[in-house]
């Protein structure tokens, strides 16, 4: 995974196992990644399982003598429990071979399915952030602005919208370290969120953006954690979604494209053609 500008890259020391956190990194991967896995393992306990009978000499009934492909084809019948019948075991040691592949097919195919099931059935959230944020005008104040969009057609009940602004900074000892600083918005909870929502933040003198610029922030290394957690009306359960933005991301003195608009019966259409689109504030 390609590391964000502006992000932070930490190597942790871990005092456990990497195995203990397998079913975290494989419920939160990919579709495609968990897919490779599992055929990847069962690809190569196949062949390791063919070896082992091939190493027995002849103890497969009907199968071409010391040939890996009847051996391997029949590893695939054993592990899946299928039995064709025109391949066997033959005596004690390729007996207890099948055995402990079938046991342990069993096992796998029972952990496949759980974990695929549980990765299905996890409730999950899709937004649409915009690709910058602005810094421009609204309702006669210096704002910092960005736009989220909810992409199902579930509402997310309940929705909290949090921001932090992280930049370097330096004690009065000379420490360097990242400063964590509250953005707050001007409006930061939704009772639902079905369409659109823009994040609104007053640049005034309480605001930790006062007397920025874009060469302090650039200075500064300044980047923005955005965090939005509520309830999947579908499925009645918490989820969340994060997002980030670097000072690269910011166009200053400028203003979103509007995208909502109207019809004849008063229906709300949004373009979402228009999403990431901003423009220059009008001067005077």
């Amino acid at each position: 995974m390609n590391r964000h500008p502006g992000s932070i890259a930490v190597r942790k020391l871990r005092l456990h196992r990497i195995f203990n956190d397998l079913y975290l990194s494989f419920l939160t991967a990919r579709w495609s990644t968990l897919v490779l896995v599992v055929a990847l393992g069962y690809g190569g306990l196949n062949l390791l399982f063919a070896e082992l009978y091939l190493l027995g000499g002849d103890v497969i009934q009907n199968a071409r003598p010391g040939n890996f492909e009847d051996a391997f084809f029949f590893s695939v019948q054993t592990m899946a429990t299928v039995g064709y019948g025109s391949l066997h075991p033959r005596g004690l040691y390729a007996n207890c071979l099948a055995a402990i592949e079938s046991f342990q097919g069993l096992l796998g195919f029972a952990m496949a399915s759980a974990l695929m099931f549980a990765k299905f059935s996890r409730p999950t959230a899709k937004m649409l952030f915009s690709k910058v944020m602005v810094v421009g005008m609204r309702n006669g104040k210096r704002c910092l602005m960005f736009r989220i969009a909810n992409t199902r057609d579930s509402q997310l009940m309940d929705a909290q919208l949090s921001v932090v602004l992280i930049r370097a900074s330096t004690t009065l000892e000379g420490e360097n370290y990242r400063q964590f600083l509250d953005v707050p918005l001007q409006r930061s909870r939704s009772p639902f969120f079905a369409m659109t929502w823009t994040g609104v933040h007053a640049i005034d003198e309480k605001s930790p953006l006062y007397g920025d610029t874009a060469e302090t922030l650039e200075r500064d290394d300044a980047y923005f954690f955005i965090t939005i957690i509520g309830i999947e009306g579908a499925f009645s359960e918490t989820v969340h979604l994060r997002n980030q933005y670097t000072w690269r991301d910011l166009h200053w003195n400028h203003q979103f494209v509007d995208i909502l608009s109207f019809d004849e019966k008063n229906k709300a259409h949004i373009n979402f053609l228009k999403f990431h689109d901003t423009r220059p504030e009008a001067t005077a």
